[in-house]
């Protein structure tokens, strides 16, 4: 079992060189430090200390550098708090020097570069992710606390929160930390298809289901099979095609157009939505059978303006991916009087209007710093102040909550 691990131990233990261990099951154990001496009885310690401190069993993973040993353990959290405190005596104890942690499991997927920079301790670059995660608010480090407890589950996840607040990053989130990380993640825009061909997308049919339907096609909930079916805009949904939603949700089987019998199917749903569902059950335009399926676990997420302390590091992340698109060298720093801007500003575009604000500034600035003067000022005259007053009067209720009694 480890004579793999001894042989790449002895590859990345020479003098000077760097030891870096990890054991993983949703958390990461590293042992990362420098060996200072020479000969093989430091790096045969080495060897038998994590031979002695980990289990038979534990599966080896080499990066594809070589560079790295991954054990991936079946352990629980207790059981790896464990194994860190007792790599970290035998190390010290030994003089080997070695600093062992316990890093947090990923929260931007399980790619062996991820994996690696997590152990050490490291944030991957955001411009190499699909989308960029900034989390320095309390709201929003109290809302990755909830994804962290419910992502190991299947519950049905209900996100809200206004049009560009990032519901489709905490989807993919929620995905890859959870147990189907592995699957598909399989989205769809309710609000983008009519009816008619929302449910061909959704349910697929069989050949012959209609004219023009010359073969069978699967469906996109059958798509996400073992994976997570994201449905960004639920509440757009038509009443008859919710109809046949709510039968996925309570049986987990598909009916595809022109089928005599469902298919089962392994699916764990995440729905997002701007509006208000409770109001839209009250009006009769959303079933509330469907509603109490969908609301089993809502996490609503703040809007930018809300979390001022966020739109610095999120314009940094943007200028950045956006310069790597743009094959631009340079990277504008933001001057304090723009930063004082971006903060003053209401967002109603949220994170999608930051992004937009941020490349346009990118196509005015040709030094290192962008200033006030590179962004829409006379549109942005919009204060959080005024924008507060609005929803005071009444005039932009808050999506996803309910009026006060």
């Amino acid at each position: 079992m480890f004579a793999v691990l001894r042989i790449r131990l002895s590859e990345a233990t020479a003098p000077g060189a760097i030891i870096d261990t990890a054991v993983i099951d949703k958390r990461i154990i590293n042992a990362g430090g420098t060996v200072n001496g020479a000969g093989s009885g430091r790096r045969e310690l080495a060897e038998d200390i994590l031979a002695s401190t980990t289990r038979p069993g534990d599966v080896i993973a080499i990066d594809e550098n070589g560079e790295y040993d991954v054990l991936l353990c079946p352990a629980t959290s207790a059981e790896a708090q464990v194994i860190v405190d007792q790599l970290a005596e035998q190390f010290t104890d030994n003089g080997l020097g070695a600093e062992v942690g316990l890093a947090c499991y990923p929260r931007d997927g399980r790619s062996t570069e991820i994996l690696l920079a997590r152990a050490k301790g490291q944030s991957p670059d955001p411009t190499d992710l699909p989308h960029p995660i900034v989390v320095r608010d309390p709201q929003m480090i109290a809302l990755h606390q909830m994804i962290d407890r419910v992502a190991g589950s299947d519950v049905t996840v209900l996100l809200l929160g206004e049009t560009g607040v990032g519901k489709e990053v905490i989807a993919e989130t929620l995905h890859q930390r959870s147990p189907r990380a592995d699957g598909p993640l399989v989205r769809i825009n309710c609000a983008a298809l009519p009816e008619q061909l929302l449910e061909g997308e959704l349910f697929g049919h069989e050949r012959g289901a209609f004219t023009g339907a010359d073969k069978a096609k699967a469906g996109l909930i059958e798509s996400a099979e073992g994976g997570t079916l994201f449905l960004d805009e639920v509440g757009e949904i038509p009443l008859s095609t919710q109809v046949k939603l709510l039968r996925v949700l309570e049986e987990r089987k598909v009916l595809r157009l022109g089928a005599r019998s469902p298919t089962a199917v392994d699916v764990r749903i995440i729905a997002a939505t701007n509006r208000d569902l409770e109001a839209d059950v009250a009006a009769g335009t959303f079933r509330q059978d469907l509603f109490f399926r969908l609301h089993v676990f809502p996490l609503e997420i703040p809007p930018l303006r809300d979390r001022a302390s966020e739109i610095e590091p999120l314009a940094a992340v943007f200028i950045a991916s956006l310069c790597e698109q743009m094959h631009r060298r340079s990277r504008p720093r933001l001057s304090a009087s723009a930063v004082a801007a971006l903060q003053a500003y209401a967002w109603p575009g949220n994170i999608r209007e930051l992004r937009n604000v941020v490349h346009r500034a990118l196509l005015l600035c040709h030094g290192d710093v962008i200033s006030d003067a590179h962004l829409p000022l006379e549109r942005m005259g919009r204060t959080i102040a005024t924008h507060h007053d609005r929803e005071v009067s009444g005039a932009m209720p808050m999506p996803g909550r309910s009026d006060p009694p």
